[in-house]
Parts: structure tokens; C-alpha cells; sequence
């Protein structure tokens, strides 16, 4: 299971960047410098320095670590075309520093280190994602992907019923009572922030 909705050989460091916030309480201003020791593979999958689209900002280093940087969920908005524009994430791409180790992927894990501006040096290594089998996801973590995926796609009161079939799915006399919750005329993509056509 994916947590962020980007290439996948990024989130062991994305993992480490918004774990060493949550513990240690820093925001994008506070960040002097930021450099990741991983596996060269990660970084030749992620290629693009100064993503132009949404499509590149998936695989894009700089975008997907300033991301952590200035906030702290990630979701399906955070790589559209308009997203990877973002001056407020641009102006975090120089302090991002890749150092590519010539190792398989699991015999390499990434190694996150942070230099604030106080002068506190912080660190994390992750050998595997959060959502991995070696790392898997709480019940919890798997509604925090659910929501993050329909917002903006279904209606709030059909993501709440579909998210009551989901749970009882076991119990449903009928596949209909969950699918009737998504079903949509053709050609409709989303939905408007409140839910509106």
C-alpha cells in the first residue's frame, strides 16, 4: 500500500522528514539544509529536478521532499500541474542534497538528515515505507489514504456511506448497497469542494 500518491522509491524519505516534524516541531523556515543518503536506483527513478507538470512532480526529488518540508499531510492535490508550480516549494528545491549510494535497494536504507538554522543536526533512516509489508499500515492509516482519495471526487455524504459499506462489507446482503455510493454519470471526473457537479 502506497502512502503518498507519487513514486514509491521517495517515501522512505518522505516518511523520515514528516516523522523528524512531528517529533521535533520544525516548519520549511526553520530548514537550513536537507541531505538524503539512499540508493542510486531511487534517484534514477526519480528524474526530474525541476518538475514542469504534475506527471513529473510524481517523480521529482525536490517536489516531493519540499512537500514534507511545508506541510504535513500529502495528498492526490499536491501533484497536479498547478502544485508543481508552487513557488512556496521552489524556493525549498536548494536546500535538498541527494547523495546516491551504489546498493540495492534493500541492502541501502535512506538516511534523512535535516541541519536547522539553530544549529540542531536531526536524523532518521528508514529501511522500508510506512504501508510496506515490513511496515504496514494501521486501520487508521488506511482510512487517512481512504479519505484523502475520494475528497473532492465524491460528495461528502457518499464518501460517509461508502466508507460504512466498506467497513461492513462483510455483512452486506448485496454488492449494490456499497457501489451505488460511487456510481456516477459518464464523463464525470469530480466533484466541486462541496460537492456539487
Amino acid at each position: 500500500m502506497k502512502r503518498f500518491a507519487n513514486c514509491g522509491a521517495s517515501h522512505r524519505a518522505m516518511d523520515a522528514i514528516l516523522d523528524l516534524k512531528a517529533e521535533h516541531g520544525f516548519g520549511p523556515d526553520d530548514v537550513a539544509r536537507v541531505d538524503v543518503h539512499l540508493p542510486q536506483v531511487h534517484v534514477n527513478n526519480l528524474m526530474y529536478d525541476d518538475p514542469q507538470n504534475g506527471l513529473q512532480s510524481k517523480f521529482s526529488f525536490p517536489h516531493c521532499l519540499s512537500l514534507c518540508l511545508a506541510q504535513d499531510r500529502i495528498g492526490l492535490e499536491d501533484f497536479t500541474d498547478q502544485a508543481a508550480r508552487r513557488p512556496d516549494l521552489r524556493a525549498l528545491y536548494p536546500r535538498i542534497h541527494l547523495h546516491p549510494i551504489d546498493k540495492l535497494e534493500g541492502e541501502c536504507p535512506t538516511r534523512v538528515e535535516i541541519t536547522l538554522h539553530d544549529g540542531r543536526h536531526l536524523s532518521e533512516t528508514r529501511p522500508w515505507p510506512k504501508g510496506s509489508l515490513a511496515l504496514p499500515f494501521s486501520m487508521d492509516d488506511y482510512w487517512e489514504k481512504y479519505e484523502s482519495c475520494v475528497a473532492g471526487y465524491l460528495p461528502a455524504d457518499d464518501a460517509s456511506a461508502l466508507r460504512r459499506a466498506l467497513r461492513d462489507l462483510p455483512q452486506l446482503s448485496s454488492i449494490a448497497e456499497m457501489t451505488r455510493h460511487f456510481a456516477r454519470p459518464f464523463g464525470v471526473k469530480s466533484f466541486g469542494a462541496k460537492g456539487s457537479l
